[in-house]
């Protein structure tokens, strides 16, 4: 039962920390962890269809569509009509969007470093 305890309390300091370094659940503009996800791979696959982020990331259809939806909203991403595919858009990050992310990855960086500091003491005291 304590093995449970300390995994469940470790994935609740995980999901706390990237929150707070995304930017804290007050910030208007914060991002999620899957925002940052979906950002990743629109860097990743510039112009690829919603589509292809869904095949990428392995986030929902629907989900992925509000991500994106927020992510034009907040001026972090654009969606243009596919001309090749009517039904579909392109979706590419602006450079609002690219700094974003950079700063992101750094922010997350610095959680993950303390987090598996935190994980290590846990598995020790096993």
């Amino acid at each position: 039962m304590r093995m449970t305890k300390d995994v469940r309390w470790l994935d609740q300091r995980l999901s706390a920390g990237f929150s707070a370094a995304l930017g804290g659940a007050n910030q208007p503009n914060m991002l999620t962890t899957t925002q940052l996800i979906a950002m990743e791979a629109i860097n990743d696959l510039p112009g690829a269809s919603q589509q292809a982020l869904v095949l990428a990331t392995s986030i929902d259809r629907s989900t992925l569509a509000t991500v994106v939806q927020k992510l034009a909203a907040n001026g972090y991403a654009e969606r243009v009509d596919n001309q090749a595919d009517m039904r579909a858009y392109m979706v590419t990050l602006t450079k609002a969007g690219y700094k974003v992310l950079t700063d992101g990855r750094s922010k997350l960086a610095k959680v993950e470093k303390g987090l598996l500091t935190e994980a290590k003491a846990l598995v020790a005291a096993w």
